[in-house]
């Protein structure tokens, strides 16, 4: 006669351990998508606290631990690169005077649709909370592309700034920039 206690006793080790794996793989997929959250919310944060803050204060872009990456100059403006944990941070800068006029930060091509519509969200529960407040104003599109936000500063700022969002061509990566413009409030 077979004995069915060590067949029973295996099948309850054998559906805990399976039921262990499984709950693992849950953590395992739970802890992912929270990397991919806080890899979405460091881009916004990395473009709010290296460009959009500062510029709003009439500071420069904070740059200071950055390697440059690159210069480019044309019609008259420096633009100098950095990369970032984020993606490329660009800052354009007055020949004359060296004043930031603008800062944009542009994920990495070839990111996950989470990772760039999370920057996207991001950037656009930013701007419900500015235009609600009144800080900011809704613009018609640059491009008239569906996938760009643009707002200007309201008139508690002058010169005005500009904040665009944009998606980058062919890509699921975007970019979000500040500038200073020549208009007045």
């Amino acid at each position: 006669m077979t004995d069915f206690r060590c067949h029973t006793a295996c099948g309850r080790a054998y559906g805990r351990a399976y039921g262990m794996r499984m709950a693992l793989a849950s953590v395992g997929l739970a802890l992912a998508a929270t990397l991919a959250q806080a890899a979405e919310a460091s881009a916004w944060s990395e473009f709010e606290t290296r460009c959009l803050a500062p510029m709003e204060d009439f500071a420069a872009p904070v740059i200071g631990e950055l390697a440059m990456t690159g210069e480019t100059r044309k019609d008259g403006r420096h633009i100098f690169g950095f990369e970032t944990e984020s993606g490329l941070l660009s800052v354009e800068r007055d020949p004359a005077s060296g004043d930031a006029l603008s800062c944009s930060l542009s994920q990495r091509g070839g990111i996950s649709l989470p990772e760039a519509d999370g920057f996207a969200g991001d950037f656009t529960f930013w701007a419900g909370q500015v235009l609600e407040a009144g800080r900011y104003v809704g613009q018609p599109s640059p491009t008239n592309e569906k996938d760009a936000i643009l707002l200007r500063s309201s008139e508690w700022r002058e010169p005005v700034l500009e904040v665009l969002l944009a998606k980058g061509p062919g890509d699921a990566a975007w970019t979000a920039i500040v500038r200073e413009t020549d208009l007045e409030a």
